[in-house]
């Protein structure tokens, strides 16, 4: 008995993955829109949500450099003051980690599996006793000042837009940063803005009269 002849084909499907993440993975937060009002500038509250990508952009005041030419920065901190979700409704911790970056790097950083380097990109803990975040941005507010004194100053280039991010510090054996990742345990926090009545935003700089070498 003359049988048919058997046949195969041969196909192909990709599956997206990274090496922390071997799964897809939906968010959806459909009721944000009844927190966040992104067009109401009155609004004295922002939200970080992870893993959602919700980010809270600050900007710095281009024209605090500009009168500070001729001076020498000795510190300055930005201080963000950070609270907790209703807890019984949401029941996610702040964020231990904040990354504070360029806007513009923000993608690139973590494809590149970037470090800080506190010139474009800075790292602050979660300080649960005064519900804040601190940045460290002395070398940053140096190089600001001197390249709005210098336009022709090509080792740095000046930026005000910032994105606050969750993130995850990987370090190695020795305690060095080897990469940071994006938060993907869920979390969320409130951040006071500039215009809190009780605790806003601050930035704190320390300075000293002189020229700038």
């Amino acid at each position: 008995m003359e049988g048919l002849r058997d046949s195969f084909v041969l196909g192909a499907s990709y599956f997206p993955i990274t090496k922390e993440v071997r799964q897809v993975n939906r968010f959806s937060h459909p009721d944000l829109r009844h927190y966040v009002n992104p067009f109401n500038p009155a609004d004295s509250l922002n939200y970080v949500f992870s893993p959602a990508g919700l980010y809270t952009r600050i900007t710095l005041p281009n024209q605090l450099f500009t009168e500070l030419n001729g001076n020498a920065i000795n510190a300055m901190t930005l201080n963000i003051s950070a609270t907790q979700l209703d807890e019984a409704t949401y029941g996610m911790a702040p964020p231990s980690t904040m990354l504070l970056i360029r806007e513009s790097d923000a993608t690139d950083f973590f494809t590149r599996f970037e470090v800080s380097d506190n010139t474009y990109s800075f790292l602050a803990d979660y300080d649960k006793s005064d519900e804040c975040y601190d940045f460290n941005l002395s070398y940053y507010a140096q190089k600001m000042v001197r390249a709005m004194a210098d336009s022709t100053s090509t080792t740095f280039e000046p930026y005000t837009s910032m994105l606050l991010i969750p993130v995850t510090v990987v370090t190695s054996n020795d305690g060095d940063e080897v990469r940071i990742e994006p938060l993907l345990t869920p979390s969320a926090v409130k951040i006071k803005g500039w215009n809190h009545p009780t605790a806003s935003m601050k930035l704190e700089l320390v300075y000293t009269k002189g020229k700038v070498n």
